[in-house]
């Protein structure tokens, strides 16, 4: 029984692991696809006239923005009536991701449909460059932190394991 009870632990204990070590991971898909949202804004604005809730529509049906939760949310919200501002703010409460990540999309939502559609080219250019940044940081905190999420849950469990014999 014992051993079956130790087995356990280590298995749960690096599970644990290696689910904080994929969140470091998750984080990043998140930023890459916010960036390829960002690309794709700005490339609607330069080219195509959009009300802001064609244009989450219109995002919320690429495959490669999915990582992005928030968007499907925000789309039917708008389709509700609620006004975009609000619905953005409102889907991005449910959206799992880090406060400064949180804050630069935040930014986003308040940037599109402020003002004429260079402004909001320039504004979110800057908020790109944001982005990029996080993101950078959140590839450097995955190579440093990656290795010892997976290390600290198998050792954890085997020193519960050694406690429990």
């Amino acid at each position: 029984m014992k051993l079956i009870m130790s087995v356990a632990v280590v298995g749960i204990c690096a599970l644990i692991g290696y689910e904080r070590a994929a969140g470091l991971s998750g984080r990043i898909k998140w930023l890459n696809a916010a960036l390829l949202m960002l690309e794709k804004v700005q490339a609607c604005l330069k080219y195509e006239k959009m009300t802001t809730a064609e244009l989450v529509e219109w995002l919320s049906e690429y495959e490669s923005l999915k990582p992005l939760r928030f968007l499907p949310v925000c789309r039917e919200r708008s389709r509700t009536g609620l006004p975009f501002p609000e619905a953005w703010k409102e889907a991005l409460k449910e959206e799992r991701i880090p406060e400064d990540d949180r804050k630069m999309a935040l930014q986003i939502g308040e940037v599109l449909g402020s003002t004429e559609a260079e402004n909001q080219i320039s504004e979110l250019m800057v908020l790109r460059s944001l982005l990029e940044q996080n993101k950078q940081q959140a590839e450097e905190e995955k190579t440093q932190k990656s290795k010892l999420y997976h290390s600290l849950g198998v050792l954890s469990g085997i020193g519960l394991a050694i406690m429990i014999w």
